[in-house]
């Protein structure tokens, strides 16, 4: 691919590519470009009967139901997702505000250069106070920071009209409880160069891969 080349990826995806050393950056922007370019590539399909089950469960009489059938379906499999669909579950039913219920969001692209960043899988709530969050659950492994997390708020609080119009980003960090939200004092204009420049090192490292 070469350098006037577009490039599409997911939210969750570049996440990943944010939270990495050096040279885990690299291998990543490998790893993407290698399945997102393959025809036969299932990438990042490993946790959708989950966020499907996320979703359902905003709206759902009771929540646990939705997620206890992910749970079960994952327990039926002989590899690492039983464990990760029931901790995931866990933290979920954790974070859920009590009282609140679930928006429709539409997907939002956000664009620089020729990186796009499909935001996927997210949940609209509407609380009990009236206020509207955007939520991204993150279901990985590795433990999300706020430096991390602060990437990705910002490009969802840059497309916010696009998904849910006055919400506030969110992500929830699923396996471990936690709730991550830009800070009040947060340099937006900073953190909005760091977010660019953190594209435009993806679109080089993307275009270096083998």
């Amino acid at each position: 691919m070469n350098t006037n080349s577009k490039v599409e990826i997911g939210g969750q995806p570049f996440l990943d590519y944010a939270r990495a050393t050096p040279r885990e950056a690299v291998n990543l922007a490998k790893q993407h470009k290698e399945r997102y370019l393959s025809k036969d590539s299932m990438a990042w399909a490993a946790y959708s009967t989950l966020q499907a089950a996320m979703r359902r469960a905003v709206n759902a009489p009771d929540p646990k139901v939705e997620l206890d059938k992910a749970v079960a379906w994952a327990a039926a499999r002989t590899d690492w997702t039983a464990t990760a669909y029931e901790e995931c579950a866990a933290g979920f039913l954790k974070l859920l505000p009590k009282g609140a219920t679930g928006i429709r969001v539409r997907t939002p692209r956000w664009s620089d250069g020729d990186l796009t960043i499909v935001v996927r899988n997210l949940i609209g709530l509407r609380l009990r106070t009236g206020e509207q969050e955007l939520v991204l659950p993150y279901v990985k492994e590795p433990a999300l920071d706020q430096a991390t997390a602060d990437f990705l708020l910002c490009l969802m609080e840059e497309v916010i009209d696009q998904a849910l119009p006055g919400a506030k980003p969110v992500i929830w960090d699923t396996r471990r409880g936690k709730a991550f939200r830009l800070r009040a004092n947060t340099n937006r204009r900073s953190l909005g160069a760091c977010l660019r420049g953190l594209a435009a090192k993806y679109l080089r490292e993307w275009d270096l891969a083998a």
